[in-house]
């Protein structure tokens, strides 16, 4: 039976295309802002695909290395890209390469519609796959170019977030003469800097962990051969979570300050845990790491929570919520303030923490923590110094 491509435009048709990403498609559907046209594949009269295109990302690097605009021509002749947003062939649809066949067809009437809409002639098409759903073998068939992946970013409201997901990125030419047109050049990515990969390599051999602290374990005695493999199960822990990292420097460094917790210091501070570990010239690596890097921490959160879920959870277990809280001298740390002090028995400067646990047959563990804020942080007179920087008055 023929397939035919409609474009999306009364509100019934609308709706269903809504209805059916947001229940079928893996990342759902939210609102798409900005320029956006929608299609609906049909054999006969029976609906078996949805496509979205939108305005393209503000930036990427690896399109615009490819393309070799400068930041002018980008915000000049951005619109004349569009994002292959979504692409959803229903789940009970099996017929062999019809993804590719369906993009084929699609981008021929795209390129009419998008001008007829927004007045731009689109030059070059972008389109994202995750690499762990699948390989982007419907878009290579399609002629679309893999051109290298995202940094594991996206847009929020004013600003980005980072979410650890590195995207494969495909790039359509829909016109082959569009360097001419713009005026650009391709260019090659940014190579990794030499200086990066020595300190990189440097951290990888780090092994085992320094100055272990025994009582770690207090009902076990450690020999050396057991110390070694519990450093070895510390990392293959830490691996679970390098896709939340945006570079694998990071990832190195946050090993690094795990193994630091688990050694003898008594303060395990970060400037502490760099002397021991890494040495005084490392020091503010391991600072601007917590300070200042971006990670994924929901992300990290999420994936704990669910291997938790995975190793001990069982019917009759039980979510336990109790604060704790941790002496302090000083009044910049956040949220300290003269409050009842459970380690003390009375009330004194302190920070306070409140930690949701889980028990039962198969073990036990932590499953979220939140730092309690004194209502006199929220007080005018004490929004100054960094208290200003953390809650910002209008």
């Amino acid at each position: 039976m023929p397939v035919r491509i409609e474009r999306v435009r009364a509100d019934e048709q609308n709706l269903l295309w809504d209805t059916l990403v947001r229940q079928y498609h893996y990342l759902g559907h939210g609102k798409m802002l900005g320029c956006r046209v929608k299609y609906l594949a049909f054999s006969g009269r029976r609906v078996i695909a949805a496509i979205g295109w939108r305005a393209a990302s503000l930036r990427l690097e690896t399109r615009d290395c490819f393309i070799g605009w400068t930041n002018e021509q980008r915000r000049a002749h951005l619109g004349r890209v569009a994002n292959n947003n979504r692409m959803l062939v229903l789940p009970w649809v099996r017929v062999r390469s019809l993804v590719s066949y369906l993009l084929s067809r699609n981008i021929k009437v795209l390129v009419g519609d998008w001008e007829e809409t927004y007045g731009r002639k689109l030059l070059v098409l972008e389109a994202f796959v995750d690499g762990r759903r699948c390989l982007g073998t419907s878009y290579k068939a399609s002629n679309w170019i893999h051109v290298g992946q995202t940094k594991g970013w996206t847009k929020r409201r004013a600003g980005y977030v980072y979410h650890g997901h590195r995207k494969e990125v495909y790039l359509y030419v829909i016109d082959r003469r569009f360097r001419r047109i713009l005026d650009c050049e391709q260019r090659p990515l940014p190579q990794r800097s030499a200086g990066t990969e020595k300190r990189e390599r440097e951290l990888q051999m780090i092994e085992g962990i320094k100055d272990w602290d025994p009582d770690v374990v207090p009902t076990m005695e450690l020999t050396e051969k057991d110390m070694k493999a519990m450093a070895k199960a510390l990392t293959r822990f830490h691996q679970r979570f390098s896709r939340y990292y945006r570079r694998s420097e990071q990832r190195l460094l946050g090993l690094v300050y795990l193994r630091g917790l688990f050694t003898t210091l008594g303060r395990k501070t970060v400037e502490a845990i760099a002397l021991l570990l890494l040495g005084e010239k490392r020091v503010r690596s391991l600072q601007d790491f917590i300070s200042t890097y971006g990670w994924d921490d929901k992300g990290m959160l999420r994936e704990y929570q669910q291997q938790l879920a995975r190793e001990i959870s069982t019917k009759e277990g039980m979510i336990s919520v109790d604060s704790s809280e941790f002496v302090k001298k000083g009044t910049e740390s956040v949220g300290v303030g003269r409050q009842y002090c459970g380690t003390l028995g009375k009330v004194d400067n302190c920070q306070s923490g409140v930690f949701v646990g889980y028990a039962g047959e198969n073990g036990y563990g932590l499953v979220d923590c939140r730092l309690y804020l004194p209502e006199s942080w929220f007080e005018k007179e004490n929004a100054g110094g960094g208290r200003n920087a953390i809650f910002p008055t209008a």
